[in-house]
Formats: C-alpha cells, sequence, structure tokens
C-alpha cells in the first residue's frame, strides 16, 4: 500500500520504528508447514521469501525490545543500546531493496547476528543481577536479585522462542534459496535419529573426556533405522546439554571406577506420530531440593568456572555451570511439539525423557 512504501521511504522517524513494528503480525511456522513453503514455486522466487523474512524479524525484534522494557522497567537506561540496534536494523530491514542482491540473504542472517549480539548482553546482565553464585550461595544471592525466577524465565524463554523462529526459518530458506551444491541440511526430512544420537554420544563422551580425563560408558538401544522430520542441530544440542549432566553425575559418584560402573544407556523409540529418547544414567539421582530449579535459567549446582589460559583441562568452554543448558533444551523439545521431563530415583540416577513430534506438525506456538 502507500501508507506502508511510505512508512519504508523513512517518513516514520528510526527511533519509532520498534514501536510500528508490533503491529506487523507474526507467522509461526511447523516445520512441516515452513517445508511446504519453501518448496511452493512462488515462495521460491528468493524475492518473495526475503521480503517475507524482513517483516517477520521487524515483528519478532520489536517484541525482544518490548518484553525487555518490561523488565527493565526500572532501568531505562539499560534499553537504550538495545532500542537503538532494532530501530536501525528495522529501518534498514523496511527499506530492503526490491531487487534482489547476491547477498541478500547474507545482509538479513548479519542483522540477525547484531541483535543476538545486544540479547547476549542483557543475558549476561541479567545473570549478574539474579543468576546465583554456585551451591551453597544461590539462595542468599536470588534474595537479593531485583528480578524474580519468575520474571527471568518468562522473559528469557519468550525471547528465546523469537530467536529459535527466526534462526529456523532464515537459515532454512536461505540454505534452500542458496546457489551453493553443498548445503546443509537445517530441517532433515528422513533424519535417522539412531545415527544422529550415536553421533551425539561420540562428541559428548570426547568433551567429557577432554575436560575430566575420563567418561562413562555409554549404551544406545532402539531401532536403527528410526526417522523423524527435525532439526538435527535441536536434537543434538538437548542431547548435548542431557548427557553433559548425566555424565557429570556419573563421574561425582562413581569418581575413577566409572568407566566400569553400569553405563549410560540410550534408547530411541517412536510410533507414527511421536519420537522418544530416554537418557538413564547412575549417578545417584537428583535431590528433592533441587529438582525445582532445574529448569531455571542461570540456576547451577556447578562450582564456578574460572579460565586459566594455560593448557589445562580449565581451559576454553566449561563443561558444565552455565546454567543455561536445561532450560534452553526444554524450550527445544516444546518448539518441536514434546517436552522434556526428568524423573529421578533417589541414590539411583535419573531418567530424562525427551519427546517431539515425529511427522514436524508442531503447530503451537509457544508465545
Amino acid at each position: 500500500s502507500r501508507d506502508i512504501k511510505a512508512e519504508y521511504m523513512g517518513r516514520i522517524e528510526p527511533a519509532k520504528m520498534a514501536q510500528r513494528c508490533l503491529t506487523f503480525p507474526l507467522r509461526h511456522f511447523s516445520l512441516s508447514q515452513l517445508l511446504l513453503f519453501a518448496k511452493d514455486a512462488s515462495a521460491l522466487d528468493n524475492q518473495q521469501s526475503i521480503n517475507f523474512m524482513t517483516r517477520q524479524m521487524c515483528a519478532r525484534f520489536a517484541r525482544i525490545y518490548a518484553s525487555t522494557c518490561s523488565v527493565f522497567v526500572n532501568k531505562p537506561n539499560d534499553t537504550v543500546a538495545l532500542k537503538s540496534a532494532i530501530d536501525g536494523a528495522c529501518s534498514r530491514l523496511l527499506i530492503f531493496p526490491k531487487t534482489t542482491k547476491p547477498n541478500a540473504w547474507d545482509l538479513l542472517s548479519k542483522e540477525l547476528e547484531n541483535i543476538d549480539t545486544e540479547i547476549d548482553r542483557f543475558v549476561n546482565l541479567l545473570k549478574s543481577m539474579s543468576g546465583p553464585v554456585p551451591n551453597s550461595t544461590s539462595a542468599e544471592h536470588r534474595a537479593l536479585s531485583p528480578f524474580s525466577t519468575d520474571v527471568v524465565n518468562k522473559y528469557l524463554d519468550e525471547v528465546n522462542v523469537h530467536l529459535i523462529e527466526l534462526r529456523l526459518q532464515t537459515r532454512h530458506l536461505k540454505s534452500l534459496l542458496s546457489e551453493d551444491t553443498v548445503r546443509d541440511k537445517i530441517i532433515d526430512e528422513e533424519c535417522n535419529l539412531h545415527a544422529l544420537v550415536t553421533d551425539t554420544v561420540s562428541h559428548a563422551r570426547q568433551f567429557c573426556i577432554e575436560k575430566n580425563s575420563l567418561a562413562p560408558e555409554v549404551e544406545v538401544r532402539g531401532d536403527e533405522k528410526t526417522t523423524a522430520i527435525c532439526p538435527p542441530h535441536f536434537i543434538h544440542f538437548i542431547l548435548m546439554e542431557v548427557l553433559k549432566n548425566s555424565m557429570r553425575a556419573m563421574i561425582e559418584k562413581h569418581r575413577t571406577n566409572v568407566d566400569i560402573s553400569p553405563p549410560l544407556q540410550l534408547t530411541v523409540s517412536a510410533d507414527q506420530d511421536d519420537v522418544g529418547i530416554r537418557v538413564s544414567d547412575t549417578g545417584g539421582g537428583v535431590p528433592r531440593g533441587l529438582q525445582r530449579h532445574m529448569f531455571d535459567y542461570f540456576y547451577t549446582t556447578s562450582m564456578p568456572f574460572e579460565p586459566t589460559y594455560t593448557y589445562s583441562r580449565a581451559f576454553g568452554a566449561p563443561f558444565t555451570g552455565l546454567g543455561v543448558g536445561l532450560p534452553r533444551s526444554r524450550l527445544y523439545a516444546r518448539f518441536l511439539g514434546g517436552d522434556l521431563t526428568v524423573c529421578s530415583l533417589p541414590g539411583y540416577g535419573a531418567d530424562v525423557y525427551i519427546t517431539f513430534r515425529r511427522r514436524g506438525d508442531n503447530m503451537k506456538s509457544l508465545l
């Protein structure tokens, strides 16, 4: 329309772009819908796909900013940088050239990365105010925080859902519309779950050995031919976080005998509609007092990580202890139409159940 075109030409001040973009509707795609959208002849037109993504990015960026303002209502100065970044991104996206540039998808990805960077700043700020000091001081630290646990969890869930949708849509369409002959499968229509699980187990064990010098044995059970429609990197992330926690628990319980203790077991199963993955460890279980905090952002029972910047197991990424792995993993599982739940057997171990829709029909939006 002429009104929209006028806005694209810059009649709306950049400082008000985020407010204007709040009126743009959100579009949630299930995996199967996203696959159909990308396969449709008209949708495969690069310009139409780019136009769709620019509006979606603006709508979600604006909502991220609105959520941030509601949390930081008493700290308006802390939101200035994010608002400036989002206003700038929306201004550039809404005047995106009608003629497709060869690197258009790279430009869109760059805008997403820039906002990711600003959001990371807020996550770190929230963690410094709300994240518990590990172990005995966690409750005291939370009591002094200006943000309640529920507020932090709700805010980060909302932001992460927007980012999950944006990253998945942008990367999937970019990969399909790319002229490169070698493409990563952002959404695999026939993902071999047994192979994916086995590969993730191998990575987790290597990481565990690198950081702890040993790792428990792992058995993978289930039909080796089971397939599903899913983003493999989602499942890899979920499993890595669960496996790291299970391996750490087993090492702490069995110590140097972990390699001769009962193996950590993974079972993959599926029916026509749903997939289930069970991770069973013998790490002693989760104490009742900790169970209610398992999915709180920033909660951890690991000791603080202090890199030494020398060649040692303390260098590089920590094995556990950041306090974001499990809540994000549950969010991924719920985004895929399933869930992540934990059942603890006191003194023995814990079973983690990961479920998701097998045919990509995750129709319900998490917002």
